[in-house]
């Protein structure tokens, strides 16, 4: 993997918010600390605009870490973003070598995302549903339709691995939404056995599914939200990234 494609994996997006890359990831690819980019911005505010930089919320953060962003820690509450135009300002203000260097790598990436609408050897950019105060990832797949990947939706659920698994064993209509995807091929969950342990495989639920699993009981207490987000999804109702 090249340097600019590490950059590009490194860009995030968020309903209602320009892509951006966090403070830890940025500070790593100028080579220089978290502290140093904060005391950056503290000390030139007239540089760093709302539309340069901005603090993620704490629900921001949490959709993030459900995604499995590695620069973010279980613990963290508060982080700094910066959008294009912020990074390219906070390289100008580190006034390194190595900023000056990186600087030119992060605007190309950030212009492949802007003139491709994806990261460079990434995803495109995920849709998000709100599940207990959490963003869900929603994706795409040409044979499978929307869905949310399990691994996010337990989490955020507080269940623990395998439950969804579970309850698919005992609901039989849950099984034809329960999807093993392992590359480009499409396993319903009757197809388990013929997976080998080497494959890398996800697991996915429908968004048809994911109200069956909701009207079941099995989303708890927020269930009825769950499905009115899901039919507000797939409506248009609802505002996606």
């Amino acid at each position: 993997m090249n340097e600019l494609t590490t950059i590009a994996k490194r860009i995030h997006n968020l309903p209602n918010r320009p892509p951006f890359m966090l403070a830890r990831d940025i500070s790593d690819v100028y080579g220089t600390t978290v502290e140093q980019v904060s005391q950056a911005v503290r000390r030139h505010p007239a540089r760093f605009p709302e539309d340069f930089t901005f603090l993620l919320t704490e629900p921001e953060i949490r959709s993030l870490q459900i995604e499995g962003v590695k620069s973010l820690r279980p613990r963290d509450r508060r982080m700094r973003a910066f959008t294009h135009n912020g990074a390219n300002a906070l390289a100008g203000v580190l006034k390194t070598a190595v900023a000056d260097e990186r600087s030119v790598l992060i605007a190309r990436a950030f212009t492949a995302l802007e003139q491709h609408h994806r990261p460079l050897g990434g995803p495109a950019p995920l849709r998000l549903l709100p599940c207990r105060g959490v963003l869900l990832p929603v994706i795409t797949h040409p044979n499978a339709g929307d869905g949310v990947l399990v691994v996010p939706l337990q989490r955020a659920l507080g269940k623990r691995r395998e439950y969804l698994r579970k309850v698919v064993e005992r609901e039989p209509a849950l099984q034809a939404h329960y999807i093993l995807l392992a590359g480009e091929e499409l396993f319903p969950a009757k197809g388990f056995g013929r997976l080998k342990s080497t494959v890398n495989v996800t697991a996915m639920l429908t968004l048809e599914g994911l109200k069956l699993f909701a009207m079941l009981g099995y989303a708890g207490g927020d269930g009825q939200d769950l499905v009115l987000a899901v039919h507000r999804l797939q409506t248009g109702q609802l505002a996606l990234a």
